[in-house]
């Protein structure tokens, strides 16, 4: 064993001598060899992919983990929960009468809106699609959607499933309409207001920073912003 190893560090002691011996003889013809070598090495960084997924860099693939994640991702995770963001023009505030007349007319046309698939007698509409069954059909209950309408009477549009949801949209009647007369959003738009009206159809309340975004208060604690 002893010789075999003396026997390896000799060969290797012969070849860097051999690489010495080479290298100050023909300096530059080794140098442009190690040159093209190195760039023609560097062309594999175009082939370079960049993996940020935490499951394929530390996980085994051949675990049970992989394909039960990838079952949720394609039968829930792209419909479990979506949002969609309305944002201010520049110098616009969201904080008008006429910034939640567009959203209650892009409510109803979400509400209304029906898609024929030949595989379906009848339109889709998002009552189809959207809907939460407990305990039984007698308890039909739509899916959760939080919209600023929440705040208000008109907040009854987030509320889908026509007449099988009436005891839900009932609980919008006592609530007050932002067309109301005696309503002011600059007056009457506060935090106090927020948190005792701003409640979706459940009449469970949420942080207004759900719904709102961008917003700016007065001390009094008044709205004085609104841009999303």
């Amino acid at each position: 064993m002893f010789r075999i190893s003396l026997t390896i560090e000799a060969g290797l002691q012969r070849a860097f001598s051999g690489l010495a011996r080479t290298t100050a003889a023909r300096p530059l013809l080794l140098s442009l060899s190690t040159m093209v070598v190195l760039v023609a090495l560097g062309f594999g960084v175009f082939n370079v992919e960049v993996e940020t997924d935490v499951l394929k860099l530390w996980v085994d693939d051949s675990t049970s983990l992989v394909n039960d994640m990838e079952f949720y991702e394609d039968n829930y995770a792209t419909s479990r929960t979506d949002s969609f963001l309305l944002t201010a023009k520049p110098g616009k505030s969201l904080l008008s009468k006429k910034a939640f007349d567009e959203l209650s007319d892009l409510q109803a046309w979400i509400n209304a809106l029906e898609y024929s698939h030949p595989g379906f007698a009848r339109p889709i509409r998002l009552e189809n699609l959207c809907y939460k069954v407990v305990d039984a059909e007698e308890n039909y209950a739509p899916c959760f959607q939080i919209s600023p309408l929440d705040c208000f009477k008109e907040g009854v549009l987030s509320v889908v499933g026509g007449p099988n949801n009436t005891q839900y949209t009932e609980l919008y009647d006592p609530r007050l309409s932002y067309n109301d007369p005696s309503f002011n959003f600059a007056a009457n738009f506060s935090r106090k207001y927020m948190k005792s009206s701003c409640n979706p159809w459940y009449n469970v309340g949420v942080p207004y920073r759900l719904i709102f975004g961008g917003t700016s208060f007065e001390p009094d604690g008044t709205m004085s912003g609104l841009r999303a």
